[in-house]
């Protein structure tokens, strides 16, 4: 698959572009010394820097800039501002939340393990709701809303935006590491193919400009073969199954 097939635009306007990333790129540049010793097979080029080098004959580019990160391993829309006043008012939300700048909300969908009966959960870190639930770390500075679909697939909405955040909660807190995801925990045993790939995907991005609010769902194409997203959720043309996509495009507010 070309690369320029793999970073895909999902959705454009005058203000953003929302692109579906594959796993084993990098949303941000790597510490160059760190990265060759842990991913020597992989390529260090950030995301913007491959888009920008691809689009640049047919779309205006140079001044695009990303908003938010998600990690090299997991899959997924990210929106990459066209503007640098598009990006700043982006940013501003993320940092402030409320009516602050242009709304931006991000929902995944994991595919999980079971619990450990060796490490029971801890309830003292979810809250329960009748919308959806919470799960909270160091003191209330990370939060993230989550629902779920069925023991093995779990749908989250990000609160604050914390270095490998959901990766952690779904370990630490319920105690059921995303699939693959060794760093936090998981047994699998996957084929080489899936060494750089999470079952963790950036599925919805919401926003909101004035007054519109657009909802954009972002298809799971990556080594889509079954075996990390089993097809009971995933079809092999990568679109989620209908229950999710409803929990994906639900108002959590």
């Amino acid at each position: 698959m070309s690369l320029k097939r793999q970073i895909s635009i999902i959705f454009e306007n005058a203000h953003y572009f929302i692109v579906n990333k594959p796993p084993g790129t990098p949303s941000q540049p790597p510490d160059s010394r760190t990265w060759k010793r842990t991913h020597p097979d992989l390529d260090p080029t950030p995301l913007l820097e491959n888009f920008k080098t691809l689009y640049s004959s047919d779309k205006q580019v140079e001044s695009c800039r990303t908003v938010h990160r998600i990690d090299h391993c997991v899959t997924g829309g990210m929106l990459i501002a066209k503007t640098k006043d598009a990006s700043a008012k982006f940013s501003r939300f993320l940092r402030k939340g409320g009516n602050n700048g242009y709304k931006l909300q991000r929902k995944y969908v994991a595919i999980v393990e079971q619990p450990s009966r060796l490490n029971e959960t801890s309830n003292s870190d979810i809250n329960y709701g009748p919308q959806y639930n919470s799960l909270i770390s160091h003191d209330g500075k990370q939060i993230t809303k989550f629902k779920k679909v069925d023991d093995q697939c779990i749908i989250l909405q990000l609160v604050t935006g914390k270095k490998h955040q959901i990766r952690y909660h779904l370990s630490q807190i319920l105690n059921q590491p995303i699939l693959n995801d060794q760093k936090y925990g998981s047994t699998a045993k996957l084929p080489r193919a899936f060494k750089n790939q999470i079952a963790l995907h950036s599925a919805c991005i919401t926003t909101k400009i004035g007054l519109q609010t657009k909802w954009h769902l972002i298809p799971m194409k990556y080594n889509n073969t079954g075996e990390l997203w089993p097809r009971k959720y995933v079809s092999e043309e990568g679109e989620f199954i209908s229950s999710i996509k409803d929990v994906l495009m639900e108002n959590w507010d």
